[in-house]
């Protein structure tokens, strides 16, 4: 793996069509934490794996949904290890902020985690729970994307049948949408590959103690798309 270079977070351009088809399902994800289910501090995105002069790196496709829309968060490249999108990524499978039993248990790991990883960020003024989903390739092998995901407030995703299956439905039912645009796509748009690349990596930042991955759900998966590179067609 690549040693993680000094201006890694600079954005890149994303072709807006990508954006485009990104939003509406990061939107319905934040509507239905934010209106549905009532929290908090919500904030949804979704990252793509891309390459720049033959590395990859994992990079912001839309603005945030669930606040005002900032497009200039758009094009942000990351790491394949950064945070809680990265050991998704790595490790292909679902991560997410682990069950508390108060909410002074969850600051305690939270400062320990900070401390640990080195974050400077500014703190949340309340819990947040952290999602990460991937998205597989048809082969199970290989990252197209990750989707991620915070909500305020305690175990927003560790109840059995609650917010994070509705969350994996949606996800689902959003891989048949693309799947489906990759065989049948609109006029002008197409969705082309991107090239591989050697993964970039660096010390890890996921909060050891308060996130944990997700061994009794599969990740969704694609059966045809390869890349999230929908761009303009000829």
């Amino acid at each position: 793996m690549t040693a993680k270079p000094l201006r890694y977070e600079h954005p890149e351009p994303v072709p807006p069509p990508s954006q485009l088809v990104a939003l509406p399902f990061v939107s319905s994800v934040a509507g239905y934490l934010d209106v549905t289910v009532g929290c908090s501090s919500v904030r949804v995105t979704i990252h793509r794996v891309m390459t720049r002069d033959g590395h990859a790196y994992l990079q912001q496709i839309c603005s945030y949904a669930g606040g005002n829309l900032d497009h200039s968060r758009a094009g942000r490249l990351f790491v394949v290890d950064e945070g809680i999108i990265g050991a998704a990524f790595s490790g292909r499978t679902i991560m997410r902020t682990r069950r508390y039993g108060d909410e002074a248990e969850w600051w305690t790991d939270y400062r320990a985690d900070r401390i640990a990883v080195g974050d400077k960020r500014p703190a949340p003024a309340e819990p947040i729970s952290y999602l990460a989903v991937p998205f597989l390739d048809a082969t199970g092998d290989a990252v197209v994307c990750v989707m991620y995901a915070e909500a305020g407030g305690l175990n927003r995703f560790v109840e059995a049948g609650g917010h994070l299956d509705a969350v994996l439905g949606m996800s689902a039912g959003y891989c048949r949408m693309l799947d489906g645009m990759s065989d049948r796509p609109l006029p002008r748009v197409r969705n082309y590959p991107l090239p591989a690349g050697r993964p970039v990596g660096g010390p890890s930042t996921l909060y050891p103690n308060l996130q944990e991955p997700v061994r009794d759900r599969k990740p969704p998966r694609l059966t045809r798309l390869t890349s999230f590179n929908f761009a303009l067609s000829a």
